[in-house]
């Protein structure tokens, strides 16, 4: 029988693994660009300029021009991490494997063999078969994790082929080093119940 990888709820909480709707995920625009607050604006929406130095806060942050797109995306931080007060999320895009032109860079997603992509199957009027994308890992707060909507959590299966995939990309450590005892396909990714690391 075909383990999972959705759950058929909701984890009660925040976890790895999670698919989360309406995330801004991106990074810092080239050439780099600092912002400085300005006036209070119509509306009473606050304005930003941007300023030829850095010109943090206080407390040393500060705020810089980004470039991003709305995605869903998947919860990378692990689960005692993420309840750690002030603790940043990490989060990775999903990208529907449907945007993928090579059918050999497509198979090497679908059987786990491509680091940088974690395949993950469709989620019935949710998300297409798709693959999470962690070179663009990023972080943000919880607070704005919070915002936006939890689809969906993963099974403990699901979970460990994350954990094993991240092992993988993190180490580079060969994919055939992780061996299924147990592997079986569903709805076109393999999917793996139970791995050790062999040398």
């Amino acid at each position: 029988m075909t383990a999972p990888h959705w759950a058929p709820t909701l984890a009660e909480s925040l976890t790895q693994g999670d698919l989360i709707r309406d995330a801004w995920v991106g990074a810092q625009f080239h050439p780099r660009a600092a912002l400085k607050g300005g006036p209070t604006g119509h509306g009473g929406l606050r304005t930003w300029h941007q300023h030829p130095t850095w010109h943090p806060n206080g407390d040393g942050f500060g705020h810089y021009l980004a470039r991003g797109r709305v995605a869903f995306a998947v919860i990378i931080s692990y689960s005692c991490e993420i309840d750690k007060p002030g603790a940043p999320v990490l989060i990775a895009p999903v990208v529907s494997l449907s945007t993928v032109s090579a059918e050999e860079t497509k198979a090497k997603i679908i059987a786990g063999e491509k680091y940088s992509s974690f395949a993950i199957p469709e989620l019935a009027s949710v998300i297409e078969s798709s693959y999470v994308d962690l070179r663009a890992i990023t972080y943000v707060p919880r607070a704005v994790v919070d915002q936006s909507q939890r689809c969906a959590s993963a099974t403990d299966h699901g979970m460990q082929r994350l954990m094993a995939h991240l092992i993988g990309f993190f180490t580079r450590v060969p994919m055939s080093a992780f061996q299924a005892t147990n592997a079986s396909v569903a709805g076109g990714v393999t999917v793996v119940t139970e791995t050790k690391a062999t040398r």
